[in-house]
């Protein structure tokens, strides 16, 4: 368990970025429920209605301990999964985030050689979940960051030996934005450097338990364009957990 976090911190954050998403399915719940009460406990209709309202909460409980098993109980944060990386001891490393960071202070003290450059390319016109708005107001962010464009990171070219992505690329949702931003990435990468980039899949373990949440995620098949597409090269998939998957790249098809 990294230092800086709790056994309950990551399910308590998702709580209280997706309260609205949590308090609607109740709500749905206690609609199918109260108006069963209006049936005798014999009526087929009365059966059918608490049938379907005892799922949805099942499936709202479901959502909750599985997301205490990724986030808190998994060992996701430790970053025990970084000992694939060719260089176990970068010279330097960027972390980029989309408006919310809870990874920079976790990755310098995983990293506490490396320098560590924070960027975020948050963008209010374009990003507009409201779950990461409520992200950003309710925790200050424990390293200071640099505000950029995705199309135009502040950095010289090859010159970044590791680029983390950190649930943070799914939120540039257009294709055309996101590919652009995975060529800036290409573009600063030292040529031996390794981008790390860590996701949820839209994929059936994820729509099992987050059901038309997980199509807030993309698919295996979008993040291997997207990749292609911006000149990298696949050195490791590593699936954490079945419903989170880290992909180790390297730019120009150059494998380190």
């Amino acid at each position: 368990m990294a230092k800086s976090r709790g056994y309950f911190t990551g399910l308590s954050n998702i709580i209280r970025f997706n309260w609205h998403l949590y308090l609607l399915g109740v709500g749905v719940v206690l609609l199918l429920l109260v108006p069963s009460l209006l049936f005798s406990i014999e009526s087929p209709l009365r059966e059918v209605l608490v049938s379907i309202a005892l799922m949805g909460f099942m499936s709202i409980v479901l959502s909750v301990v599985t997301s205490w098993y990724i986030y808190d109980l998994s060992g996701l944060y430790e970053y025990r999964w970084m000992d694939v990386l060719p260089e176990r001891h970068p010279k330097n490393i960027v972390n980029i985030h989309a408006g919310y960071d809870e990874t920079s202070g976790l990755l310098s003290e995983r990293f506490p050689s490396s320098k560590l450059t924070v960027l975020n390319i948050f963008d209010k016109e374009q990003h507009t979940e409201f779950s990461l708005r409520q992200a950003q107001a309710a925790i200050p962010q424990s390293i200071s960051s640099i505000t950029a464009r995705s199309n135009q990171l502040p950095l010289g070219n090859n010159s970044i030996d590791c680029v983390c992505l950190l649930f943070a690329a799914h939120e540039i949702r257009n294709d055309k934005e996101r590919i652009a931003f995975f060529h800036e990435i290409n573009r600063i990468l030292a040529e031996d450097g390794i981008l790390v980039v860590m996701e949820h899949r839209r994929d059936f373990a994820n729509f099992l338990v987050y059901n038309i949440g997980a199509f807030h995620f993309f698919s295996i098949n979008t993040w291997l364009k997207t990749f292609k597409e911006a000149s990298f090269q696949m050195v490791h998939h590593l699936p954490h957990t079945p419903f989170i998957s880290v992909f180790i790249l390297s730019k120009n098809g150059i494998a380190p």
